[in-house]
């Protein structure tokens, strides 16, 4: 990949998918994924850079997917080398929203059906490549668990400038918490009226139940944008 920063594309061009067709509201959705990524780079220390993001959310529906998907393409526009990895193995959804075969990814890599290159399938954005979820498993939490996990993400960060985790909701089952566990950062993403306040915090519980206390902060999702927002 070319070192120089690329120049993002102005926000009426096809930079993010699934975003509104208007050109103010899809202005305002360009500037506030532009936003999020600055919050998360800035978020990064001398001593625990920002490498490996774990994005999740308390329920199912909350748009968790789709934040990630954009997070990591204005990722790649602004700093190329950035690996999206769909870590729910339950669910998974970013094939389907790359229109990509789901295919052999993670969970082949973690049981040895498949070498790590192989499975990684580079996307139509410039400098974002995919991992998808890979073979539907009943253990996801056992192979996210293993050792062979750890040190696919440690071969990966060898490779890749940012790793992008969409990992499965948090209250239905653990293997959010797991994944965030052993990242950089965690982002929880929220649906403006429709996350329950109580299940917020009982989401933060089990992250910090698991050990992992490296929340970096909420994204809140679906919110209303006046128009005049979008003067820019």
């Amino acid at each position: 990949h070319s070192s120089r920063t690329p120049v993002l594309p102005a926000p009426g061009e096809e930079v993010l998918p699934q975003l509104p067709d208007e050109p103010w509201l899809r202005a305002n959705a360009v500037e506030s994924f532009l936003e999020l990524v600055t919050a998360l780079r800035y978020s990064s220390s001398s001593d625990r850079p920002m490498r490996c993001i774990t994005i999740t959310s308390p329920a199912q529906g909350d748009g968790k997917s789709t934040v990630a998907l954009n997070a990591a393409i204005t990722m790649a526009h602004i700093e190329p080398r950035v690996l999206l990895i769909d870590g729910d193995l339950r669910r998974p959804s970013l094939h389907s929203k790359l229109n990509r075969e789901l295919g052999r990814g993670l969970s082949d890599v973690l049981v040895g059906q498949a070498p790590l290159h192989d499975a990684i399938v580079r996307t139509e954005h410039e400098g974002l490549d995919l991992l998808t979820s890979g073979t539907r498993t009943p253990n996801s939490v056992k192979l996210i668990q293993s050792k062979r996990f750890d040190e696919i993400l440690v071969e990966l960060l060898q490779t890749y400038q940012t790793i992008i985790i969409d990992a499965p909701a948090l209250m239905p089952v653990i293997d959010a918490a797991i994944l965030a566990a052993k990242s950089d950062g965690t982002v929880m993403v929220v649906a403006i009226d429709k996350t329950d306040a109580l299940a917020v915090r009982a989401a933060i519980q089990k992250l910090h139940g698991l050990g992992a206390h490296n929340l970096l902060g909420t994204v809140a999702n679906r919110s209303r944008p006046a128009r005049r927002q979008g003067g820019y």
